[in-house]
C-alpha cells in the first residue's frame, strides 16, 4: 500500500512539474503583453482628467492602518505606496504649475494612464497562474 501512494503522488507531482513555466516564459509572456499598448499611438482610449482630490484618498487609504493590514497580509510586507505617492505628485504637478494650454495637459494624463498600463501588465497578475496549457 506505501508504495502505491507514493506512486500516486509522483504522477500528481509530476503534473504539477509539466505545468509550471519557466520565469523566462512568464517575462516572454509579459513582454508580449505589453506590445499592444505600447505601439498604440492613439490616446483616445486613456482618461483625460485626473481628480487630485482621488488621487490623495488613494494615497491617503495605502498609508492607513487598514490599506497596510491589507498589503501585509497579501503580500507578507508594507507596501511604500510609491505608485500613489507619484499619482499624486503627477496630478499636482499638472494641475497647478506651468503654463500648458489644456490640450498639453489632457495629452500628458493620457500619456501617465499609459504608462501605468503598461507597468501593471509588465509586472504580470494571478492570471500568470491560470494560462491554459497547449
Amino acid at each position: 500500500m506505501g508504495q502505491e501512494h507514493t506512486d500516486d503522488l509522483s504522477d500528481v507531482l509530476n503534473i504539477f512539474k509539466d505545468a509550471i513555466e519557466s520565469p523566462a516564459d512568464i517575462n516572454n509572456q509579459r513582454k508580449e503583453d505589453t506590445v499592444p499598448v505600447r505601439k498604440d499611438p492613439k490616446l483616445g482610449q486613456y482618461p483625460e482628467t485626473m481628480s487630485c482630490t482621488t488621487a490623495f484618498d488613494e494615497l491617503f487609504g495605502c498609508y492607513s492602518v487598514g490599506g497596510q493590514f491589507n498589503n501585509y497580509y497579501r503580500y507578507g510586507e508594507l507596501n511604500p505606496c510609491s505608485d500613489a505617492y507619484e499619482k499624486f505628485l503627477f496630478c499636482v504637478k499638472n494641475s497647478t504649475f506651468g503654463s500648458k494650454s489644456e490640450e498639453e495637459k489632457k495629452a500628458e494624463i493620457q500619456n501617465y494612464f499609459k504608462k501605468q498600463l503598461m507597468m501593471t501588465k509588465a509586472k504580470g497578475s494571478s492570471e500568470d497562474v491560470w494560462q491554459i496549457r497547449k
